[in-house]
Order: structure tokens, then sequence, then C-alpha cells
């Protein structure tokens, strides 16, 4: 008696989540090589079709890879480590600042409020904003600088890189091989999810990464003209958490106005700040968005804030990566189903 194939894939499905729950230690270079070679697969079937070979078009690919990381970490990383250091550092400085900014309000709140509850709220303001700012700051400082983090890091360049070598080289020999798993019935419907979940996938990873990357660069380029502080640490803070909607921009907002209120006090910076922001929600709204990803990814916003969200909360980091992915197969596989039952029960009406 053979084994109904939805119990097979209840089965399976099963194992393949048992297999990640007690390997998730040690998947985030798997995971990360896997992202890899699949975002930069046409960049490797372009390159065959000037009769490069598969293994040297992945070899390229792998060294071009590791030729940016070093750049990256050579140049922008100490930067980026300095400037969070130096606001760790002023961070009681800048909730002095806060406060004799703050006063005129308080002031004005002496009115209705009793000097007992005004000084406690005074209090109240500094302490927290000095100890918000120092502990996220020396935190991702540590992060940054800790031996801990780079000896990860190193684990991550070393094994990251051969894998995602070998992923590439056999791409199409891995994705042959996943679909002579499927039984004879399902293959055309198995082709169109697979279709659905790359173009889904492909259409917002690739144009979300060009997106979060001229943001960045925007942003860093712009609050540098203005000669804001941390001007490249709020930049590319912002533009990178701009993949998550709305929560970059507030972010960033938040930051800037905070560091120019409190290094600067209450200036036409403030103007150009918002200028600059309602420029940047203009040039992702209106320009880059609709050309370089549209409507192909057909994932609502608050899908993907929920998605990233949840999957930093269950697995750190390894759940961010995942996230995104995840939520565009599940609403693919969503989609078919319900169009399949609605399929189905027009034909028994």
């Amino acid at each position: 008696m053979s084994i109904p194939f939805s119990l097979k894939t209840l089965a399976f499905t099963a194992l393949i989540i048992g297999f990640v729950y007690f390997l998730q230690g040690i998947l985030a270079p798997f995971i990360i090589a896997g992202i890899l070679a699949y975002a930069f697969n046409p960049l490797a079937k372009k390159l065959g079709k000037y009769s490069i070979s598969r293994p040297t078009a992945s070899i390229i690919i792998v060294v071009l890879i590791l030729t940016f990381l070093a750049l990256l970490i050579i140049w922008i990383a100490p930067i980026i480590q300095l400037e969070i250091l130096s606001f760790a550092k002023k961070t009681p400085v800048l909730a002095k600042r806060l406060i004799e900014v703050l006063t005129p309000i308080f002031q004005n709140l002496a009115d209705t409020l009793a000097p007992a509850d005004l000084e406690k709220l005074k209090d109240m303001v500094g302490t927290y904003f000095g100890d918000a700012m120092f502990f996220t700051a020396k935190i991702v400082g540590n992060i940054l600088g800790s031996s801990l983090a780079l000896a990860n890091l190193l684990a991550l360049i070393i094994i990251t890189p051969v894998v995602c070598f070998y992923m590439l080289k056999d791409w199409d020999k891995m994705l042959k091989s996943v679909y002579n798993l499927v039984p004879t019935g399902y293959k055309d419907q198995a082709l169109k999810i697979a279709h659905d979940i790359d173009k889904t996938m492909a259409g917002y990873a690739r144009g979300q990464a060009l997106i979060c990357v001229i943001l960045a660069t925007y942003y860093s380029l712009a609050l540098s003209l203005i000669r804001l502080e941390y001007a490249l640490l709020i930049g590319i803070g912002t533009g990178l958490l701009t993949c998550i909607p709305y929560v970059g921009y507030v972010i960033g907002i938040i930051a800037a106005f905070t560091v120019a209120v409190t290094t600067q006090g209450v200036t036409m910076d403030l103007i150009k700040l918002m200028v600059i922001f309602a420029a940047g929600v203009g040039l992702e709204s209106i320009v880059l968005t609709p050309r370089l990803v549209g409507n192909r990814i057909n994932i609502h916003p608050v899908w993907i804030i929920f998605a990233v969200l949840a999957g930093g909360h269950l697995k750190g980091i390894v759940g961010v990566l995942i996230a995104i992915p995840t939520a565009s197969i599940i609403g693919v596989l969503i989609r078919h189903a319900l169009k399949n039952n609605a399929s189905g029960t027009l034909k028994n009406a």
C-alpha cells in the first residue's frame, strides 16, 4: 500500500524543519552562500554565453564578492566603528545639550506641573536618553570590535565563499535533483510554483538591494553636506533599513533630528533635514521602487514588517536573513492553494 503524496510531503517538511532546528547554529554560512548563489546565478549564466565554463564563472564571481567585502571591511568598517565609539563617548554631553534645548518647553510646562514633577521629568529625560544612546552605541561598538565577533566573521568569510562556489557551480544540477523528487503528476504545478517563487524573490531581493545601496549613498552624502555629525553612520543605517518599509525612515529621522538638536540646537539645519528626508522618501517611492521592484513581488509591506520582526525574534540574525524569502514562499504557496481550491470549487459546482 503506497503512502499518499500529502503524507509524504508532510513527513518531508517535518524532517526539514527538524533538521533546521537542530543544526541552526551552523546554518548561517550556508544560508548566506545560498542567497549569494541565487542572486549571482544569472550573472554566471551570462558569463557562460561568452564561452566561460561554469566553474570558472563561479570562481570569478566569488573572487569579486570577496574583493568587495575586503574593501568594505578595510575602508568602511573602521570609519563606522570610530563614529559609533565617538557617539558613545559623547552621550553625556548630548544628553546635557538635549536638556538645554528642552528647557524652554519645561518652563512652559511649569505652569501646569508641580516643581517636584518637573524636576523628575527633567531627570527622567536626561537619564533615559543618555543611558539608551550610550548602551546602544557601546553594544554595537563592542560587537564590531570584539574578538568573538571577529572570529565569527572570519569563519563566515572562510566557509561561505567555498559553499557559494559549489552552489554556483552545481546550481542547475541541484535544481534538477529537487525537480526529480517531485512525483510526475505534480511536476507541472511544481514548476509553476517554483517560477512564481523565483519571480517574487528575485524581483524583491535584487531590486531592494540596489535601492538600499542608492539610498545609503544619498543619505550619507546629503547629511555630510550639511555637516551633520555621524552623517555616515546615520546615512548608511537609514539606507540599509529601508528594506523594512517605513522603519528605516523613522529611525533615520529620529537619529538625525536628535543629533542635530543636541549638537547644533534648533537652527535652519532642521529644515534642511526635513528636505533631505522628504526628498529621500520621494526618490524611493516615486522613482526607485516602481522602476526596480514594482508590483512583481506582490507582498504587502505589513507582511514584510511582520516577517522580519518575527524572524529576528525567533532566530536572531539568521531569522532576519530568511524572513523575507520565507514570507515570499509562503505567500506564493497560499496564492496557489487558494487558486487551486477555487478551481476545484468551480469544477464541483
